[in-house]
């Protein structure tokens, strides 16, 4: 049986929350230009966060991930790309002290 599981587990569908609001609400997603982090921000837009930061290490690609949540979701201005690298202890302390300036 658990092979016959683990075969079957690529084939399940999985279904999004039940919708909520984040209007009036500023969300942060770290790697958020590319797989999960990337729907995830493109779906939070899509209920209504008023800022949506992505915060990715090359902003060449947050940019890219922008547009492509920009033209899906016809929000603009909505989401900012912020640099920051999970490595690099000054780009997260940066990174952090930028966030602390939206309170």
């Amino acid at each position: 049986m658990g092979m016959l599981m683990l075969f079957a587990q690529p084939f399940i569908t999985l279904h999004l929350p039940p919708p909520s609001s984040f209007t009036g609400q500023t969300v942060i997603i770290t790697g958020a230009n590319t797989g999960l982090g990337l729907e995830t921000a493109r779906h939070i837009v899509t209920l209504g966060a008023s800022k949506v930061i992505l915060g990715v290490r090359s902003i060449s690609k947050g940019e890219t991930a922008k547009a492509s949540i920009e033209s899906t979701t016809n929000r603009l201005n909505v989401v900012e790309v912020w640099e920051l690298d999970l490595e690099s202890f000054s780009s997260v302390l940066s990174f952090a002290e930028k966030a602390k300036k939206l309170e």
